[in-house]
């Protein structure tokens, strides 16, 4: 093997090494964004029952029913939102990573 096989080779398997290491940390990037936004999912749910029980508690019905439905009517439109959020974080994430390895490949 000359020199310049050599070089290939390590080449080769530092490329290799260094776009794992971004795919790892793509993947850990889209994971605490995720988790980051799932957040505001609990805390919808929260604000909604206080303001379902709230409210119950002026129309005089059970405290705990009016908190159920202020939790459904403010957690799943968030829920839909979040989640939308997500997917377009991972898609950009993705296509971020792309364009990295495509520079990468013509230097």
């Amino acid at each position: 093997m000359d020199k310049f096989q050599a070089e290939q080779a390590a080449d080769a398997l530092i490329s290799s090494a260094s776009q794992e290491r971004e795919d790892q940390r793509s993947q850990r990037s889209v994971a605490a964004f995720a988790q980051h936004e799932k957040r505001k999912i609990a805390w919808a749910g929260l604000a909604g029952f206080a303001i379902g029980a709230i409210t119950a508690h002026y129309l005089q019905v059970p405290i705990v029913r009016g908190g159920f439905w202020g939790t459904m009517l403010l957690s799943l439109p968030t829920t839909v939102w979040v989640l939308i959020s997500i997917q377009k974080h991972r898609k950009d994430s993705a296509e971020t990573a792309a364009s990295a390895a495509q520079k990468t490949d013509f230097e």
